[in-house]
């Protein structure tokens, strides 16, 4: 497949997300083969979508992951870490303003919003190995499988996991099944 530029593109682009974008949507990663069986396929590689793969993979079942945007979901790259990250800094410097309160002579607080959005992105970029592609790949043997094309057509290395695949009791777009995705 020739490389196209990436899906997602992370502001500002420093070391942090370029980081974070290998780990979540990393451009080089090639779909795996897939199994002609899986035990799960979990469709969606936010919170919920990661530990149900590493446990049922740590169970020994054979599992398929799909993802079409950014592995960790939400709370790993919009929401839970990059917003506890901001109220952290919002509460240190309201201690600081605040320590008259504790005897302390308060000090005159400057935020200098740059540095605590650098360290957001620091601390999710460090965050996102724990939720990484490679991670779910190498260490849980997990199949995982990231959409890279834009456009409103199926990719067919995305999709080719799920519809042509079946495994056993499971729904698929194309079969008519009304059971749903997992086994019964």
């Amino acid at each position: 497949m020739a490389a196209t530029a990436p899906v997602f593109q992370f502001e500002p682009g420093d070391q942090y997300d370029r980081t974070l974008a290998a780990n979540v949507h990393p451009f080089d990663w090639v779909n795996p083969v897939p199994k002609r069986r899986y035990n799960l396929v979990v469709v969606g590689g936010g919170t919920a979508g990661l530990v149900t793969a590493a446990g049922a993979a740590g169970l020994g079942a054979s599992v398929a992951l799909v993802e079409k945007n950014l592995m960790g979901g939400d709370c790993l790259n919009f929401g839970c870490v990059p917003s506890k990250a901001l109220i952290r800094a919002a509460r240190a410097a309201a201690d600081m303003r605040d320590a008259a309160v504790y005897g302390i002579e308060p000090a005159d607080v400057q935020v200098d919003f740059g540095r605590v959005m650098e360290r957001m992105r620091r601390l999710r970029a460090e965050l996102s190995a724990k939720d990484s592609a490679r991670r779910f790949r190498d260490e849980f043997g997990v199949d995982v499988f990231i959409r890279h094309r834009r456009g409103r057509r199926p990719d067919p290395t995305f999709s080719q996991g799920v519809h042509r695949n079946r495994c056993s009791g499971c729904r698929t777009p194309d079969s008519g099944s009304r059971r749903g995705w997992l086994s019964d």
